[in-house]
């Protein structure tokens, strides 16, 4: 997103009840770390897309997305690297 003609990122935490937003100027480690993250204080499952930075979060479990899951199966079938990818 552009905050003040600027490339920024906006961070999203949600539980069944509340939804946390941050606006950081970074997208990694610098923000899931920074004193605007809640990352470190949430206990329970975090859903994400694999990125590694995610898995630093120890007190968690770790489910991967499934949007991002398709996404990763599309590459493969498209770019022909697996055989199983594709549901015939």
């Amino acid at each position: 997103m552009r905050v003040e003609e600027r490339l920024r990122w906006l961070h999203v935490a949600t539980t069944e009840l509340y939804t946390y937003l941050f606006v950081y100027e970074k997208r990694g480690k610098l923000a899931l770390e920074s004193e605007q993250s809640i990352l470190d204080e949430l206990t329970g499952w975090l859903v994400h897309d694999c990125w590694s930075i995610y898995f630093n979060f120890k007190g968690m479990h770790h489910a991967l997305c499934g949007a991002h899951i398709l996404r990763e199966l599309e590459g493969l079938i498209e770019n022909e690297q697996s055989k199983w990818a594709r549901v015939l």
